[in-house]
Formats: structure tokens, sequence, C-alpha cells
């Protein structure tokens, strides 16, 4: 027991490395958060999604006081993204878990969007094990939309190329796609631009229009 406590101890993975880098720059305030969106926004934004999101939706399901440090952190990150990308999605999407838009239909929005991201959370999960995700998505939209989070845009794109996509649906997966860039534009969702190109390239491609999807690569 001796000899194996002695053993180095295992160096920590490069994800947990990430994730211990952004809780330190949360923990230390708005300039240190800004200086790491400077260095490397995609771990923020990787953060944002992937973890801050999830931890506000599950504290506000269950009542913990958490969520508003959460929802507090939230904020902190989505103007030091919009500051370095020019992306504005992260800052609409902190923004309404104080304060749901207008466009919310959810008589509880903030309830909605929580059960939204878990929901998110979950499909993601099942896509990562190569399963199918349509429905999960859907119910992600559904109630993201509901809830008036600006994450209902990025699900509709993840909704057309899990449920569309997969069963060659094309022309509607082009119609749906053409109606998403036409939202996020004006919104300045760069981000959900880009792959919304990347997903019309693809599908270009599939039907054989070579020229026509490398122009949407390029895009993108």
């Amino acid at each position: 027991r001796q000899h194996l406590e002695a053993l180095p101890k295992k160096r920590q993975s490069s994800a947990e490395e990430d994730r211990a880098r952004v809780r330190a720059a949360l923990e230390a305030g708005a300039d240190a958060v800004n200086r790491l969106a400077d260095h490397d926004s995609s771990l923020l934004r990787e953060y944002f999604e992937d973890e801050l999101l999830p931890a506000w939706a599950e504290a506000h399901l269950v009542g913990q006081p958490d969520a508003q440090l959460h929802r507090e952190r939230a904020r902190l990150i989505g103007d030091a993204l919009l500051r370095t990308t020019g992306d504005a999605m992260p800052r609409d999407a902190a923004r309404a878990l104080a304060e749901p838009p207008a466009t919310a239909t959810s008589q509880d929005p903030l309830r909605s969007q929580a059960v939204g991201y878990q929901q998110l959370r979950e499909a993601r999960r099942v896509q990562d094990l190569r399963e199918p995700s349509c429905e999960p998505y859907r119910g992600a939209l559904r109630d993201l939309n509901a809830g008036g989070s600006a994450y209902a845009w990025w699900t509709g794109m993840e909704v057309v190329s899990a449920c569309l996509l997969e069963s060659s649906r094309y022309e509607g997966a082009l119609a749906h796609l053409e109606q998403l860039l036409k939202l996020a534009e004006p919104s300045a969702y760069i981000q959900l631009l880009g792959h919304v190109r990347w997903l019309q390239g693809v599908i270009r491609a599939r039907r054989g229009d070579l020229t026509e999807s490398l122009e949407l690569y390029r895009a993108a």
C-alpha cells in the first residue's frame, strides 16, 4: 500500500485540465474570463454549452441556490464570447436565463429552458453513442423554443441533421436550413451560420452538386 501511495499521481486528462482552467477564470472574475476568451474562445464556448448550461438547468429544476451563480457565470462567458468572436448566441442564451424574451410561449419559460437543456445534453450523449437521436433532439427543440432560448435555433439545426439528413430527406432539410439562415444571420449567430452552410454543402455533395457544395464549404 505504501508503495502504491508513493507512485506518481495519474496526470489529469486534457479535458479535465481545460475545465479547471475555465473554473479558475470564472472564480477570478470578468478580467480573467476575458483573457481566456482572447486566448481560447472555443474552450469557453465548450464549457458554456457542455457544463454551465446543464449545471444551471439541474440547479434550477431542484431549486438550488447555485442556479444564480451559474446564471451569473453564463453571463460573463456570453459577454466575453460576443466581444472576442462576434457571436451573440451565448450572450442571448445567458440573458434568457434571467429574463426570458418575449418570444417565449411557455407559462414557465425558465423551467422549459431547463428541461430543454437537459434534453439537449441527453440527445448529444445518445448521438455520441451512434444511436438514433432524432426524438431526443425534437424534445429539446420543443422545450428550448417554448422557453425562448437562443439555443432552440442550434437545436433546430441538430434536428435537421438527426431527423432529415439521416433519412435522406434532402429537400426538407434544405428548406429548414434556409429558414435557419434567414433567422440567424441578423442575430449574429456566427457559429450557427457556419454549421448551417456546412450542412448545406454536405447535402449538395450527396446530390452531386459538387461546385455549389464547394462554395458552401468555403462560406462555412
